[in-house]
């Protein structure tokens, strides 16, 4: 295999697919990238951990064809290393490759492309999704190795017009309705690995996406990502929502969230994971306060309350990254809540298509 390609080419295409690249393995191919060189002017950068495989396709000038397995991180350094603008090249045979650009080289051992696993695509019928949406619930998105049917969000195909994507930790539920994609008929509902995800948002352009119940496949671009689904039952997360508000206000979403991370000085100081903000709205105003270890903060902001007003206790954190979930068009939400006790619903008329609860503490 001989070819030659931009370094910075390499470099972005290297970053991109190595975040599937193991750190640490006692399966050496999976430590490295492989490199194909294809007939026309153009290589394939690809890598996996067997959970999931990336690829990006380059430019390259290609002078003979063939794949070689090449160590990720020194692939990359030595691009990272090169001068701008330069190029380089990469001459491989079946037990090392030479890397050169300009009158610097290297020399590695390499891996036969033949041991690097493939993971096979799924069956299902492509349709293009929106990869931004995940945006709204990615943050509600468990870390509970327990708890694995949560640490990814929920694509719900169950009715005729929409998708729902929901994510949930069982404290907080992030939620975002999409108009059903064209050529979705017959997708199983599946529960997406937060990896995949992070990998579906950085692609560029539209996203086709085809997935079954074991696997999802995502082109965007030049991006290929192929990943396993998390095998579970996701809870029925529709009855964690309220319905019949009677408490609620509404207020500038960008001014709430500051009042919270303001007040939030304390949650740093007290040391600890999650604090209650005890939040009470009156008189056309919202008073935000946090009492902990003898210290305490408060601050106030404006608010228009359209119903019963009683004070409520939530998580700052849950609450700062739900408000901050709102894209930017969403300058005012509505804060509710059906009963003293029930969960805590924010929306907003801007984006009436983005949901998010907060279960509530006490205060």
């Amino acid at each position: 295999m001989k070819l030659i390609v931009a370094a910075k080419t390499l470099k972005d295409a290297t970053t991109k697919v190595g975040k599937v690249v193991a750190s640490r393995t006692t399966i050496p191919i999976l430590s490295h990238v492989l490199v194909t060189a294809h007939p026309a002017r153009e290589a394939t950068i690809a890598a996996t951990n067997l959970d999931q495989y990336v690829s990006v396709d380059v430019t390259a000038e290609v002078e003979a064809v063939g794949g070689v397995a090449l160590p990720a991180g020194l692939l990359r350094a030595f691009a990272s290393a090169a001068p701008e603008g330069s190029d380089m090249r990469i001459e491989a045979d079946e037990t090392t490759a030479t890397l050169s650009c300009g009158r610097r080289r290297a020399k590695v051992l390499v891996q036969p492309p033949d041991d690097f696993p493939a993971i096979a695509p799924p069956e299902g019928e492509p349709f293009f999704l929106d990869a931004s949406a995940f945006a709204a619930v990615v943050h509600a998105v468990s870390s509970e190795p327990s708890r694995y049917y949560l640490c990814g969000p929920y694509l719900d195909f169950s009715e005729d017009d929409t998708l729902n994507i929901v994510a949930t930790d069982g404290h907080r539920l992030g939620w975002r309705r999409l108009e059903r994609p064209d050529g979705s008929d017959g997708a199983p509902s599946v529960i997406l690995p937060r990896e995949a995800v992070d990998l579906l948002a950085a692609m560029t352009g539209p996203v086709k996406v085809a997935l079954d119940d074991r696997k999802i496949v995502a082109i965007g671009g030049r991006e290929t990502m192929v990943s396993k689904l998390i095998d579970g039952t996701f809870p029925d997360w529709r009855r964690v929502v309220p319905t019949d508000p009677k408490m609620l206000f509404e207020v500038d979403r960008e001014t709430l969230e500051a009042a919270v991370r303001g007040v939030m000085i304390l949650k740093n100081e007290a040391g600890k994971p999650s604090v209650a903000v005890r939040i009470t709205p009156a008189d056309g105003e919202v008073c935000l306060e946090i009492a902990e270890d003898g210290n305490s903060a408060s601050d106030i902001v404006k608010a228009e309350i359209l119903g019963e007003s009683h004070t409520f206790g939530c998580n700052g954190t849950y609450l700062a990254s739900a408000l901050a979930a709102f894209p930017e068009k969403a300058e005012r939400v509505t804060v509710c809540q059906d009963s003293k006790v029930g969960p805590i619903k924010i929306t907003s008329k801007a984006a009436p298509d983005i949901v998010q609860v907060i279960m509530p503490m006490g205060v």
